[in-house]
């Protein structure tokens, strides 16, 4: 059986970007499924990346599904931040979280995140309407 790492590395062409990297070493470590569950993440979500599948078509929004999915490894395996203009320094996967939580009028803290998110936060992935 081949390991995720050999899979990504021969999908990916040679050298992986760090993240890959990690996610592939944690599904060796650990199997797919709980890696997928650990980054919030379906095991076929996690397939498709280690494949360098997932977003492959083309299209704009599949190539921010797969920063969304660099974000959520980056911030729980990585242990990577950025700061927010709110909150200050947290996990790149919170930030991801922060980015995709729908309108909640009844928390004032959620309505800020909201709008800083959509309003020129240098770590947001949400195209400007």
């Amino acid at each position: 059986m081949t390991s995720s790492i050999d899979k990504a590395r021969e999908a990916w062409g040679g050298e992986l970007p760090e993240w890959v990297e990690a996610l592939a070493c944690e599904c060796d470590a650990h199997g797919q499924r709980a890696t997928a569950a650990r980054i919030g993440y379906s095991q076929t979500v996690v397939n498709h990346v280690l494949s360098a599948k997932y977003g492959q078509s083309g299209e704009t929004t599949a190539r921010g599904k797969l920063s969304a999915v660099e974000m959520a490894v980056r911030g729980t395996l990585l242990q990577q931040s950025v700061t927010c203009p709110l909150l200050g320094e947290i996990p790149t996967d919170r930030c991801n979280e922060n980015q995709k939580a729908p309108w909640a009028s009844h928390n004032p803290t959620r309505v800020l995140l909201y709008r800083a998110c959509r309003n020129g936060c240098v770590n947001s992935r949400i195209k400007p309407k």
